[in-house]
């Protein structure tokens, strides 16, 4: 949850990642390092793998990217959440297929946790900024 403590936000932007899709980029990031770290230790280490890593993950963001909508009307980008889902989810498909199955486990659970607790944090930060900032006049 570290990662998406920084969505603060100046004052005068509105489009903003949340405690949720940051968090998930975050934890994604840490759990494949995490089984990069620990696959870089074993004896038969196959340069391809990391190859392949790097495709997935750079695919997966494209995949992501395509989900991320931003309405001509309205200053809101919606599907940031879901891109970030579908990503993390890759990082942890890949971290089964190295078989770190401890690693894989304990992200899950933290990715549920972001899920489920990031969404009210999100609401409450937004609650706070719609009482303290006012949206600024379209132009």
């Amino acid at each position: 949850m570290s990662p998406g403590y920084k969505t603060v936000r100046p004052r005068t932007l509105t489009p903003w990642c949340g405690p949720r899709g940051l968090g998930l980029v975050g934890l994604g990031s840490a759990a494949i390092v995490l089984g990069a770290a620990d696959w870089m230790q074993t004896d038969s280490v196959d340069p391809n793998v990391s190859r392949v890593i790097q495709g997935v993950l750079t695919g997966v963001g494209f995949l992501g990217a395509g989900v991320i909508l931003h309405g001509p009307a309205s200053k809101r980008v919606h599907g940031l959440t879901t891109a970030a889902c579908t990503w993390v989810t890759a990082c942890l498909g890949m971290i089964c297929g190295l078989g770190h199955w401890r690693i894989a486990l304990v992200s899950a659970v933290l990715v549920f946790l972001v899920l489920i607790l990031g969404g009210p944090l999100e609401r409450t930060i937004h609650a706070l900024w719609d009482k303290d900032d006012p949206e600024p006049p379209s132009s």
